[in-house]
């Protein structure tokens, strides 16, 4: 006699009892009104947990507290010298003063430090002052760069072994007009004195070279690091960089670049006191979705280096304004980065990886990083990556399957039905509802964006919990709530449905990861590790014969995911502390609604995966509409003061960013005669309520948008623009008429001779004279064959009358030197010279007279303004 197996509950077999049409709540499986209380008490704990652990930060070490701790970085001497350096004022280039200041500061302390060294240790400290020039691509049009007599102050710390790479700190004493630069990039600066003074005083000499680049154009942007990689001496004896900046103010610094390739170099950092970085913030930054960039590209693009980029980015309101000042930064931020770039810098002073034998090799595998907590971090190779993202999708199949099993999931006889069609139903409806978050999401967004009600969260980040957050969450369990409230019959009870749910979504979030794993995101550790966790929670489940039990299996599963959840939140507060500040600097073009709310939506998607098991045990569904009365009183509070985002209050600020250029406008024909001139204030908008904000102070602020038609005729529309980044938002840009500024302002002039180099090639030769920054212009109806400024000859340019454009960026330190550049141009065979080139040329001043002072008055205290005196020409060549 053959035994026949067991039949499983859709083989028409028997089961638990409980199994079988079990539909109904009224059972101990379900969850109450209050056990619902209890999570959400619960989920709160972990997120007041891990904001908790997110601001800690080390406590600043005192000079009192050198004699015992030797050889620690002392935080309050750091802040010493930043307040020496704020103190100064802004430190803009060619702003003869405070630049001669900072630097006469720097020399002063370095010199110091050289003096009280230990005698073992020999130190070179060399001022230099650098020109020349370079092209840089970025979104959407790149443009030329170039740059005359900006200064570097370069410190050289001999190691021992000569025969070996260098290790390169940078970060830059210059700040832009109207900042004082505590955290961009002052603090940095005070960091690397501390460094430096604790390395001269050891007793023991490192094995590598150890630079110390304090450069003074950054902001410019990213002059003074490329004037190192092209002229310094010690430049191509270097081989590491660790490159230190600032996207806001305080809290810890973070990793958000390493290599390109060259996996070891984590393994370095992540032994740091204090280790903080994510390899999904690299991926981010260089998809260009950040409106900024850094001296670490000029290192890696054009000298060839490996290393870090580390920067702060907590407290992005005060990035770039005036409340960036030295007080508000906690002591605890100069320890952090302190102990962790010092440490680093004795471990990378001993590496063998710089010797030159064995530099360069392993440079190919790129790396996974993320830390814990801040307290410890996890790296390794893109070739691990793919290993163990392999491994924990097999992982989560493997204990779906066994699971489903178990439950009596299979097959029956007559083949009509198959255990994952079940799993397929539930799938379908757990991405039904994240479609409707998305879709809420973007209504919502789109819905205050047209009543002018954007960025309420902006300066009040807890709107986003009853705008987007909790209808998000509402929106990802209401497909599933009403098929388990109106469903008229199930053969599957509600503790084993509620497994089958998680076993669904887990499903769901492994394919994620697999396509993310063949795709070569290295960012699929997010999805990595609550797919390792919750399958290793599904594995104890089932070892220990849980799935039955009336709670236990809740319990267990809700402990062993917390860790996941707790990281994700963790990296949440990091994103949105970053984005959220950003807005007000993308442009008014775009709808920070939909990009934060967007953000907001994907981290509630993820979170909320990890209780969409829990609704087919409520044992009320009708809760659901106390989240959405919240959600209705938060749309309410938008429209209320409170929604008002802006603040200029210098303990908690949130200003309003504005660019304005009081400009004198000269046009000139082909003749060199002035056809039109006259004057006005160029308004930047950068952000979304730019200018409709405006309008109780300046009621017809909003008249004053450039039209079409007016930029037909002159060059990029006769504005002094500052990057050709703004060329793709000229219509969002303002034009007030107004008076002319002073008549003793600089007014630049272009000199311009031209001769046939050959039958097909004219040559023009260019001589810009002006104040200390220029913008240049230059739109050729003939092909652009190259320029003395680089030899790249961008394919990707914006173009003006069916014209192309490109730009040219020029910044002259202290020492003003004029910019001689050279365009050819590729001309016809026996081609008759004829006009075929217009130039248009600004000038900017950072000192305004009377009349720009009283039009600034007109502007609210929340207005960060960046005010410039400007000059701009055109010409026909």
């Amino acid at each position: 006699m053959v035994k026949q197996p067991k039949k499983g509950i859709l083989d028409g077999g028997e089961a638990n009892p409980e199994h079988i049409y079990k539909h109904k709540k009224n059972n101990h499986h379900s969850i109450t009104t209050f056990d619902a209380s209890i999570l959400c008490f619960y989920i709160g704990t972990l997120f007041v947990i891990t904001m908790y652990i997110d601001k800690q930060l080390p406590i600043g070490l005192k000079l009192i507290d050198e004699q015992s701790n030797p050889d620690a970085f002392i935080a309050e001497r750091a802040q010493k010298d930043l307040q020496n350096l704020t103190d100064l004022g802004p430190r803009v280039v060619g702003t003869a003063a405070n630049e001669i200041y900072a630097v006469k500061f720097l020399q002063d302390t370095l010199t110091d430090i050289k003096e009280k060294a230990n005698q073992i240790h020999e130190i070179d400290i060399e001022t230099e002052i650098v020109s020349g020039s370079y092209y840089l691509d970025y979104r959407p049009f790149g443009g030329y760069n170039a740059y005359g007599n900006v200064q570097n102050i370069v410190v050289k710390l001999t190691g021992k072994n000569q025969n070996s790479k260098g290790i390169l700190l940078n970060s830059h004493f210059d700040s832009v007009p109207t900042s004082p630069g505590g955290s961009d990039d002052g603090i940095n600066c005070a960091a690397m004195l501390e460094i430096l003074r604790k390395l001269t005083q050891s007793p023991r000499q490192l094995e590598n070279t150890i630079y110390f680049l304090f450069n003074g154009a950054e902001e410019t942007p990213l002059h003074a690091s490329h004037g190192f990689t092209a002229n310094n001496k010690w430049a191509k004896n270097v081989g590491v960089l660790i490159n230190l900046e600032a996207a806001g103010s305080g809290g810890k610094e973070i990793l958000f670049q390493s290599g390109p390739g060259h996996s070891w170099l984590l393994d370095y950092y992540k032994n740091v006191p204090h280790p903080h970085g994510q390899a999904a913030g690299e991926e981010i930054f260089q998809s260009n979705v950040i409106p900024s960039d850094t001296d670490f590209r000029i290192f890696r693009d054009f000298g060839g280096l490996i290393g870090y980029d580390i920067a702060f980015v907590r407290n992005g309101y005060r990035y770039h304004t005036k409340h960036d000042n030295f007080e508000n930064i906690p002591l605890g931020s100069y320890q952090h980065v302190g102990d962790n770039i010092l440490d680093l810098v004795k471990r990378l002073g001993d590496a063998d990886e710089l010797n030159l034998n064995n530099f360069g090799s392993n440079n190919e595998k790129k790396s996974v990083y993320f830390d814990i907590f801040g307290f410890y971090m996890i790296s390794y190779n893109e070739i691990a990556a793919v290993v163990i993202n392999v491994l924990v999708t097999a992982l989560s199949f493997m204990m779906s399957s066994l699971t489903l099993v178990k439950f009596g999931l299979r097959r029956e006889k007559n083949g009509k039905k198959y255990f994952f069609f079940v799993v397929g139903k539930f799938q379908l409806l757990i991405i039904a509802g994240w479609v409707l978050a998305v879709i809420s999401t973007i209504l919502m967004g789109v819905f205050l964006d047209w009543v002018n009600h954007t960025m309420s969260w902006y300066s009040k980040p807890w709107l986003l919990i009853g705008l987007y957050v909790i209808p998000s969450c509402v929106s990802c369990y209401l497909p599933l709530m009403l098929w388990n409230k109106f469903k008229r019959r199930s053969k599957l009870g509600i503790n084993v449905q509620s497994q089958v749910i998680n076993i669904s979504n887990r499903l769901i979030w492994t394919f994620l990861l697999f396509i993310g794993t063949y795709l070569g995101i290295r960012s699929s550790y997010v999805l990595m590790i609550p797919v390792l966790f919750n399958s290793l929670a599904s594995a104890i489940i089932f070892i220990c014969n849980l799935q039955y039990s009336t709670k236990l299996w809740r319990y267990l599963y809700l402990i062993a995911n917390s860790p996941p959840i707790m990281m994700i939140m963790c990296q949440a507060i990091l994103v949105l502390s970053l984005f959220i500040p950003i807005t007000s600097r993308i442009g008014s073009d775009k709808n920070p609604e939909i990009i934060i709310g967007i953000i907001t939506c994907l981290i509630v998607i993820l979170i909320s995966s990890f209780f969409i098991h829990y609704i087919p045990l409520l044992k009320n569904s009708n809760i659901i509409f106390i989240p959405l009365i919240v959600t209705f009183i938060t749309v309410g509070l938008v429209f209320s003061p409170i929604g008002f985002p802006y603040s200029g209050d210098n303990r908690v600020p949130t200003p309003q960013r504005y660019m304005i250029y009081h400009t004198n406008r000269y046009v000139h024909d082909e003749h060199q005669n002035v056809i039109k001139e006259d004057a006005g204030f160029y308004v930047i908008n950068m952000d979304r309520n730019s200018p409709h904000v405006l309008k109780p102070y300046m009621p017809d602020i909003e008249e004053f948008k450039l039209k079409v038609d007016d930029c037909k005729q002159v060059l990029v529309c006769g504005l002094p623009l500052p990057s050709p980044r703004v060329l793709a938002i000229m219509s969002e840009q303002l034009w007030i008429p107004g008076s002319s500024h002073s008549p003793n302002a600089e007014r630049p002039k272009l000199i311009v001779t031209s001769k046939q180099l050959s039958p097909t090639i004219r040559e023009y030769q260019c001589i810009a004279k002006g104040p200390s920054r220029m913008n240049i212009f230059f739109s050729p109806t003939l092909k652009l064959i190259k320029t003395s400024l680089s030899d790249v000859v961008p394919e990707n340019v914006a173009t003006w009358n069916n014209r192309s454009i490109y730009f040219i960026n020029y910044v002259t330190g202290e020492s003003r030197k004029d910019l001689e550049f050279s365009i050819q141009l590729e001309t016809p065979i026996n081609w008759t010279p004829e006009p075929v080139l217009t130039i248009a040329l600004a000038g900017h001043e950072f000192h305004y007279d009377s009349k720009f002072e009283k039009f600034l008055k007109e502007f609210p205290s929340w207005a960060d303004i960046i005010p410039l005196q400007s000059t701009f020409e055109s010409w026909i060549f």
